[in-house]
């Protein structure tokens, strides 16, 4: 599979107002439905293979793998890869 978006630390640093310097120890992610929630250390979330993913094989990713955006990193378990997020 191969997946495209933005990489998280790219989008904090754009968004986040402090910048990365002043980023908390833990980032939380929750699904619309707040029945899905994940944290994640802050070192970890900045690694440059985590992304915050729209594309899927050259296609948006369809609501069954996590549309309209998710999290994937290729050096996490999957469990942290929150799919449909809500806020971050």
């Amino acid at each position: 599979v191969h997946w495209a978006g933005v990489r998280f630390s790219d989008f904090a640093e754009k968004y986040y107002s402090g910048g990365l310097a002043s980023l908390p120890p833990y980032v939380y992610l929750t699904t619309p439905d707040d029945l899905y929630y994940v944290g994640w250390d802050t070192p970890s979330i900045l690694h440059p293979q985590t992304l915050l993913v729209y594309e899927m094989n050259g296609a948006p990713v369809s609501v069954l793998h996590g549309a309209p955006l998710r999290l994937r990193c290729e050096n996490e378990v999957g469990f942290k890869m929150v799919k449909w997020i809500a806020s971050i």
